[in-house]
C-alpha cells in the first residue's frame, strides 16, 4: 500500500520549494512511491492528518498550534528547522533537521577574512527585539570565527534604518559586514545608500540564505551564503523513510545541514572595469540623450575610444552604445507621448532625433504602431 505522506512546507518561497525538490530526489534515488499531500493552510494540514497520515514532514514558518499537532500525530514525523524553544513535547522517535547556523557564521568569517584586511567587521542581527535562535547562532559562529583569526566584530542589535545607518557610518572603513539573512542585507545596502557609503569600496556586505530574487534584484547584487535546503529535504525524506520501515528505535536526534557555498556578487567584490565603464555610460545616457549627445561624445566624456565602448557594450549588453542611446531616446519619446501635450512633430527634436520622418519610421518598426496610434492607445 502506498504510504500517505503530508508535507507542511512553505512553498511560496524558494527554501520550501528546494526542500521539496530534495524529497523528490530521494524518492527517485531510492525508487520509493509516496502519496504526497501538500496542504498550504493550517486547516488543510489538520484535515490531512485527521483523515489519517502514514508520515509527516513539517518545517518552520508555521504556528505553534501546527507544531503541537505534529508533535502529537500518531505517525512518524520529521521536523525541519524548528527551534527547540518552539517545541513542547518530544516523541519516542524525534528527528529534527536544522541548518548548521553556527557553521554559517564560521564560513562568513572565513570568507570575509579571505577578501583582504578590513579596518572593521560587523554583524547585523535580524532586527527582532528578541533574536531568534538561528540569528544568535550565526552571530556566535561569526564572532568566534573572527576571534580565531585575531579579529573582532561589532554587533548591531537595533531595528531602525536611521540607527543602522549611524552604526555603519561610525565603523572604521573599509568595513566587512555579515547579516543574518538576505532581507537584512538589503536593509544594510539601503542604509549605506542613505549615508552615501560606497559598496563595495567602503563597505562590503554578505547575506545568508541566497534568496535569488532578493539578491539579484538588489543594486548592487547581494553576495550570500547558500544553505543546502535541497539537502535538508533529502535527509528529511531519508529519515522519515527509516521510520516508516521501522529501522529506527527510540532516538532523539538533531541533524545539522552545512552551508553549500558562498555566492559572490557585487556587494563583496567590485565589478570588472568593463562593467564599470558600461554603468557609467548608461548613467550618462539616462541623464543626457539630447541631440548633442553621440556615441563619440559619450566615449570622450568617459575617456575611452568609441571602439572600446562598443566592444564593452556588446560584451555585457549585446548591443552597441549607439543602439543603447537610441533605445533611451525612444523610451523618452514614449514617455512624452503618454504624459505631455507636446506635438508629435516637436517630440522628435526634444528627444535627440534630427529627422522627424526617420523617427516615425523607426518608432513603427520598433513598437508595431505609429506614434499617433501609440498616443491614442495610451490616452484612451
Amino acid at each position: 500500500m502506498t504510504p500517505k505522506i503530508v508535507f507542511y512546507l512553505r512553498l511560496a518561497g524558494q527554501t520550501g520549494r528546494n526542500r521539496l525538490q530534495g524529497v523528490f530526489t530521494y524518492l527517485k534515488d531510492r525508487k520509493r512511491n509516496w502519496d504526497i499531500r501538500l496542504p498550504q493552510t493550517e486547516d488543510q494540514f489538520f484535515a490531512e492528518i485527521g483523515d489519517g497520515a502514514d508520515g509527516v514532514i513539517v518545517s518552520s514558518y508555521h504556528s505553534q498550534k501546527a507544531i503541537r499537532w505534529a508533535e502529537q500525530a500518531r505517525c512518524p514525523v520529521v521536523f525541519i528547522d524548528i527551534a527547540k524553544t518552539a517545541r513542547r513535547k518530544y516523541r519516542a522517535v524525534d528527528i529534527s533537521i536544522n541548518n548548521d547556523d553556527g557553521g554559517f557564521g564560521l564560513l562568513a568569517a572565513q570568507h570575509l577574512a579571505s577578501l583582504g584586511r578590513f579596518a572593521s567587521y560587523g554583524y547585523v542581527r535580524a532586527g527582532a527585539e528578541s533574536p531568534p535562535y538561528w540569528d544568535l547562532r550565526r552571530e556566535q559562529g561569526f564572532v568566534s570565527g573572527l576571534r580565531k583569526r585575531g579579529l573582532s566584530a561589532s554587533v548591531f542589535t537595533g531595528t531602525g534604518m536611521d540607527a543602522l545607518g549611524r552604526w555603519l557610518k561610525a565603523l572604521p572603513k573599509p568595513a566587512a559586514i555579515y547579516s543574518s539573512w538576505d532581507e537584512r542585507a538589503r536593509d544594510i545596502i539601503r542604509a549605506c545608500r542613505n549615508e552615501r557609503l560606497h559598496i563595495p569600496k567602503q563597505v562590503i556586505v554578505l547575506g545568508t540564505d541566497d534568496d535569488e530574487i532578493i539578491c539579484t534584484l538588489s543594486s548592487p547584487k547581494i553576495s550570500s551564503i547558500r544553505p543546502d535546503t535541497e539537502g535538508e529535504g533529502y535527509v528529511a525524506a531519508q529519515e522519515l523513510d527509516r521510520q516508516l520501515r521501522k529501522t529506527l528505535r527510540r532516538t532523539r536526534q538533531t541533524i545539522l545541514c552545512k552551508a553549500k557555498c558562498v555566492i559572490d556578487r557585487e556587494s563583496t567584490k567590485p565589478p570588472p572595469p568593463g562593467k564599470r565603464l558600461i554603468d557609467e555610460a548608461l548613467d550618462l545616457i539616462k541623464r543626457e540623450h539630447g541631440p548633442d549627445i553621440t556615441p563619440e561624445t559619450i566615449a570622450a566624456k568617459l575617456r575611452c575610444s568609441r571602439r572600446i565602448l562598443d566592444l564593452r557594450f556588446s560584451e555585457f549588453h549585446n548591443e552597441t552604445v549607439g543602439e543603447a542611446l537610441t533605445r533611451a531616446r525612444l523610451n523618452h519619446v514614449c514617455e512624452l507621448l503618454r504624459t505631455s501635450g507636446i506635438s508629435i512633430t516637436s517630440i522628435g527634436s526634444s528627444c535627440g532625433f534630427k529627422n522627424a520622418n526617420a523617427l516615425k519610421n523607426l518608432f513603427k518598426r520598433t513598437f508595431g504602431k505609429s506614434m499617433r496610434e501609440y498616443q491614442k492607445s495610451v490616452s484612451s
